[in-house]
């Protein structure tokens, strides 16, 4: 019950801290963070049922709360993967490179989105960041394992290499997808390469000098 509570606080400290990053009332995770914490506070309340029914000796009543509360376990933790895969990404690509550096102990998450906050705050928090983890690498353009299957999409419309803004929505777009592990931008006509393989070698053997591209790696 405890560790329900907890996490329903937690949810809603979400929910407020995207509506800071993102005040528009089409950001859906501001909603989903806080059905998040409400179906937590509804596993929260049938821990407790279930503790008075153990101690009144009815057993029968104690495992149909259990039972509930599993329910409400799973559904509050659907709807938090649902929340985290919504949250605004907020990336300032003119940090330090230790600031550009997302730790993240569970960073295979599936759907996980990478997540914008103060160096202080996040020194505090990282332990129970679900965020995707990505790397930037400036001046260099890490090479991808061949065949056209390892080549993505940049976006719904965007085939692999299509010219973007910047660098930063290029490498956006990586942190957005899943399945994308690495992404080179070409600074010289601003094309994007999000691939599904990643390398820690420099395709021109040319690592932190090969000036017209940077990889973000993920």
């Amino acid at each position: 019950r405890k560790d329900a509570l907890e996490r329903a606080q937690d949810c809603k400290n979400r929910s407020a801290a995207q509506e800071k990053m993102a005040p528009d009332a089409a950001n859906p995770a501001v909603k989903e963070w806080l059905l998040a914490a409400t179906q937590w506070e509804e596993t929260a309340e049938r821990a407790r049922m279930a503790v008075k029914a153990i101690g009144r000796v009815n057993l029968s009543d104690a495992w149909e709360w259990l039972a509930e509360m599993k329910k409400w376990y799973y559904r509050a933790k659907r709807s938090m993967e649902s929340a985290q895969n919504m949250s605004v990404a907020n990336v300032n690509l003119s940090d330090t490179a230790e600031k550009r550096w997302w730790r993240n102990d569970r960073a295979k998450l599936a759907g996980s989105w990478l997540k914008d906050m103060p160096l202080l705050q996040r020194a505090a928090e990282d332990g129970s960041l679900l965020h995707r983890s990505c790397e930037i690498f400036d001046n260099t353009r890490l090479g991808v394992l061949e065949g056209g299957h390892f080549q993505l999409d940049v976006a719904m419309g965007m085939p692999f290499g299509s010219p973007v803004d910047n660098q930063e929505e290029c490498f956006s777009y990586c942190w957005r997808q899943p399945s994308c592990r690495q992404v080179v931008y070409a600074k010289y006509n601003r094309a994007c390469y999000p691939a599904a393989s990643a390398s820690a070698a420099d395709a021109d053997h040319s690592a932190g000098t090969n000036e017209g591209f940077a990889t973000a790696r993920c």
